[in-house]
């Protein structure tokens, strides 16, 4: 196990190309030629905009100002590292850029442009979709805007991985193979990229191989391997709740699951001042939601009627307190993500507890998610404290 089969790597556009009549292809040949005398396959990753290519009011950023300079550069990548890269990844995490600008539109005409230089070469190399976040929304919104058949297999990438995530490898493989599935996408390979720390990859590696992805990228430091088992599975490692009346998550510095989990912790950061973990509605920009999965055993397909309790606490700022303040709880329902009511938190400057009564919960992970909270238009940060789902 310790040994390095494959790499995910490439140099950047714009250390590839500093200026648009200069293409240094040095890193490339180099990259290449380490590669073969290692026995070791790459998988290339075009990513990050040179800074050139940009628009001027947008800089480093997109929409491209030009996208024939993309079209140029990726025909001039792909050629030269013909055949020795077979797979590349297009433009890591693009979506989590905003999408005021980085819409899944602009994506697909750019994953098209290098399917179709991909598609010059014999054999044809792979052009993958790159996904980051589970954020099964964004590539809804893709298909619908054409991205099939321009992409040969799926890259996901959850940032972060962490055992507290590690549950989610055991539903959104189902859930992203049904959304394929919708948009009549052939099956297709998924490879899935991993950051964290070193004792959630023990756990996350061998769950996500069970999980049946087809290629699982670790970002560690090589001698780690060793440690990562092949042979453990999800039984051995989660608890089934199929018997428990109630699920919950309790947040803090570190989180504790009991058969909810955060996606994405960073999205509540822990507070010192407060001890406790804020949406930072305030922020430059603001974070305001975050979303959390149910453990799969918790929920059969036919359960509709569940209490969702929220314990939150309101943050008065000075540029806030005029405005409601307070949550949205945002669920799969039988047709599609739906909001329950409006949660105005009370500005006592104490816990609170608020409890959601719904009757047409369509827990799927359909979107990578099954609830959130949004905080999205209100006027004061909030703290969250606990999420407890009872059936």
């Amino acid at each position: 196990p310790a040994e390095i089969k494959t790499v995910r790597t490439f140099p950047s556009w714009q250390t590839l190309q500093p200026a648009q009549d200069t293409l240094n292809l040095d890193p490339v040949i180099t990259l290449l030629s380490n590669a073969k005398s290692n026995n070791t396959t790459i998988i290339g990753s075009l990513h990050q905009l040179a800074q050139w290519a940009t628009d001027d009011q947008h800089p480093n950023d997109f929409p491209l100002e030009d996208k024939s300079t993309w079209k140029s550069y990726t025909s001039s990548i792909l050629q030269n590292a013909h055949p020795t890269i077979s797979h590349w990844d297009i433009l890591d995490s693009y979506n989590l850029l905003p999408r005021q600008t980085a819409t899944p539109f602009h994506y697909v005409e750019l994953l098209t442009i290098a399917h179709q230089n991909a598609q010059t070469l014999t054999p044809p190399p792979k052009i993958g979709f790159v996904l980051a976040n589970y954020d099964l929304e964004f590539l809804d919104s893709a298909l619908r805007d054409g991205a099939a058949g321009n992409f040969d297999y799926i890259s996901l990438s959850p940032y972060p991985a962490h055992k507290e995530s590690a549950p989610q490898f055991l539903t959104v493989l189902p859930a992203l193979t049904a959304l394929l599935k919708k948009h009549k996408v052939p099956e297709i390979p998924i490879h899935i990229t991993l950051t964290g720390e070193l004792d959630d990859l023990t756990l996350i590696a061998p769950l996500a191989s069970a999980s049946g992805f087809d290629r699982i990228f670790l970002q560690t430091d090589p001698k780690n391997l060793k440690t990562i088992s092949s042979t453990v599975t999800a039984l051995k490692i989660f608890p089934s709740f199929s018997e428990s009346p109630s699920v919950s998550i309790k947040l803090g510095e570190k989180n504790t699951p009991d058969g909810i989990y955060q996606i994405t912790p960073s999205t509540t950061p822990w507070d010192p001042e407060t001890k406790a973990n804020r949406l930072h509605v305030t922020a430059n920009p603001p974070q305001t939601i975050t979303d959390f999965l149910i453990h799969p055993s918790f929920l059969t397909p036919e359960t509709r009627e569940l209490e969702i309790t929220v314990t939150a606490k309101r943050i008065d700022s000075e540029n806030g307190l005029g405005n409601p303040t307070g949550i949205y709880l945002n669920y799969e329902a039988t047709h599609g993500p739906r909001n329950a009511s409006f949660w105005a938190v009370p500005g006592e400057n104490k816990w609170q507890t608020h409890t959601w009564k719904i009757t047409d919960a369509n827990f799927t992970s359909a979107l990578g998610w099954n609830l959130r909270l949004d905080a999205s238009g209100t006027g004061n940060d909030i703290l969250i404290k606990e999420i407890t789902i009872k059936r």
